[in-house]
């Protein structure tokens, strides 16, 4: 299947510096916040505690936060977000990433590396947004 190329994209308003600066720095606050929640599933214990399911007989991966609780999803989200602001990641870039899986009419089975099936970003926003908001106010 061949990929249809991007709209505008000769449009020299999309390669300002400004513009390569916003996608970079957007770039790194979904790496940051991705790579956060994975740490925190290694010191929760969750890679441990799952170990056995993580890999089927056929050599099939599951994703992590397809075997989570509720309580470990969130857990991990929040450790794997402070530690993305530890590491200097905010969330702006994080947010339309993880709103657009909420606007899928179906997600693929590659979401379930990102978010657990079923979990609705809409309503993490706000923990996201506190959690952040308390960081910047050294209230954590």
């Amino acid at each position: 299947k061949t990929l249809k190329p991007l709209p505008n994209d000769t449009n020299p308003a999309f390669w300002t510096d400004d513009m390569l600066n916003e996608q970079l720095s957007n770039f790194n606050s979904i790496v940051g916040m991705v790579v956060g929640i994975k740490l925190a599933h290694h010191y929760l214990g969750h890679y441990e505690k799952y170990k056995d399911r993580l890999v089927d007989a056929s050599g099939n991966v599951t994703p992590i936060n397809n075997l989570l609780t509720s309580k470990e999803w969130e857990e991990a989200f929040a450790k794997g977000v402070r530690n993305a602001l530890d590491a200097g990641c905010t969330i702006e870039g994080v947010i339309p990433f993880f709103e657009a899986f909420d606007r899928m009419k179906e997600r693929p089975d590659w979401a379930a590396y990102f978010l657990p099936d079923g979990v609705k970003f809409s309503r993490m926003k706000r923990e996201l947004e506190r959690i952040q908001r308390r960081f910047f106010a050294g209230e954590d």
